[in-house]
């Protein structure tokens, strides 16, 4: 029997060139670079790194602005391989991905059935329960998260307030008054619809999210916010 091989195509060389080459995850032998042995030697980054590659490739056969998303990639590799920390570098390539997935830049049928959230940037130094009381994102994180939605309101007493980060998705994070170890929730919202939500509850973080690709593979807010509180992430069902 004739062993198969798998391939596919890496985001460093799909920026310069269409050529097909092995992805960090299988051909690790010939790592050279920091970047390229910081990949290998973490699994959340090569699987990320394979991920990109794949929805990179999918923007740039849909996009009317081929350079300009080229340029943008190119200038993206450069952030990235400045970049020293590997839960670091993770969340850049979570991001990177997450910003081409819902940029307009592919016709993503997986995210079809999504509600944006394009007023987002009103909610700049609001608190979480301004971002609660708003009618479109409460039905959808109503819909996500079912009986757990009127956790929030408790779990977010304690905050400080709504931030935004690089890639303009709104992030919030609080605990219940006197209980910060015990009961909390952290909030990460797209523009484009994708949410990710970690309510903890004593020793457990359950997972939430309407994005597909990650349904199984907490981002790495998440994760880190599990880390704080000292405990384990369980998967919704």
């Amino acid at each position: 029997m004739q062993k198969r091989i798998v391939q596919c195509v890496t985001v460093t060389m799909m920026v310069i060139m269409p050529l097909v080459s092995w992805c960090a995850s299988f051909n690790c032998a010939k790592a050279s670079t920091r970047t390229e042995k910081m990949i290998c030697s973490n699994d959340g980054i090569s699987k990320a790194d394979e991920s990109l590659a794949k929805t990179y490739k999918s923007a740039l056969a849909t996009t009317q602005d081929k350079a300009t998303l080229k340029q943008q990639q190119k200038d993206w590799l450069k952030k990235r391989d400045a970049v020293t920390n590997e839960a670091a570098m993770l969340l850049l390539y979570q991001e990177r991905i997450t910003q081409l997935s819902g940029s307009g830049a592919i016709n993503s049928t997986d995210h079809a059935a999504l509600q944006p959230f394009p007023h987002l940037n009103k909610f700049v130094g609001a608190g979480p329960d301004e971002v609660l009381k708003d009618k479109i994102i409460q039905n959808a994180l109503k819909k996500l998260l079912g009986k757990h939605f009127k956790d929030l309101d408790i779990y977010l007493n304690v905050s400080e307030g709504v931030s935004f980060n690089s890639v303009g998705a709104l992030e919030m994070e609080g605990c219940m008054a006197h209980n910060c170890m015990g009961n909390a929730a952290k909030i990460y919202i797209q523009k484009n619809g994708q949410i990710y939500v970690g309510i903890l509850d004593n020793n457990k973080v359950l997972y939430f999210t309407n994005d597909k690709y990650y349904k199984d593979k907490p981002i790495t807010s998440i994760t880190n916010f599990a880390k704080e509180k000292e405990a384990t992430i369980v998967l919704a069902k």
